[in-house]
């Protein structure tokens, strides 16, 4: 059997704003299409249960904490679903400087790196399982898990979640060739 090359996921521009790379989600389909006859089967017993817990008795009170958890699944799955349709990281370098955006359907979180310049970027291996990785949730919290790794004052941060480590390295290559070489140094104080 002939194995091709694969076309990188990622993209990578100059804008207005800075170099921007912009890496899609992962999407499993196997992930995909449990999550979505699971999030069919659960929105159906969550309706039941709404049924049950309008019904006086006994079970009402364990109906409605049922519900709790029930709107907590019923959450994580439909944030699961929408990572994997539409989720997508954005990276904007302005000079050392990093903005970091998390999104899905436009809607997410964005973290800057302004204050001090950020140093030693790298390409690094996967510290998590690809399926916690790609998969499930979106990166938006803490510092971070990916292919791409950086320093920041006294912390590492690591971005591009869903990239391959051979795609991680393209995209380092390609930004020494645009950014100051202060940013792929070592921090001094180390």
């Amino acid at each position: 059997m002939r194995i091709e090359p694969e076309k990188p996921r990622y993209e990578l521009k100059s804008s207005s704003t800075g170099l921007v790379v912009s890496i899609p989600a992962g999407a499993n389909f196997l992930v995909l299409a449990f999550v979505l006859v699971w999030l069919i089967f659960w929105t159906y017993a969550g309706l039941s249960a709404f049924a049950e817990a309008g019904k006086p008795g006994p079970q009402q009170t364990f109906m409605m904490f049922w519900l709790i958890g029930w709107v907590c699944g019923e959450g994580f799955a439909a944030c699961t679903l929408a990572w994997q349709l539409a989720g997508k990281e954005e990276l904007v370098f302005r000079g050392a400087h990093l903005l970091h955006r998390v999104s899905v359907f436009g809607l997410g979180r964005t973290r800057e790196f302004s204050s001090a310049p950020v140093r030693a970027i790298r390409a690094v291996p996967q510290a998590l399982s690809p399926w916690h990785e790609r998969f499930l949730m979106p990166p938006l919290f803490g510092q971070g898990y990916g292919a791409i790794a950086f320093d920041f004052g006294a912390k590492t941060y690591r971005v591009g979640a869903s990239l391959q480590e051979a795609e991680a390295k393209e995209i380092v290559a390609e930004l020494q060739k645009r950014l100051p070489s202060e940013a792929f140094e070592r921090s001094s104080k180390a």
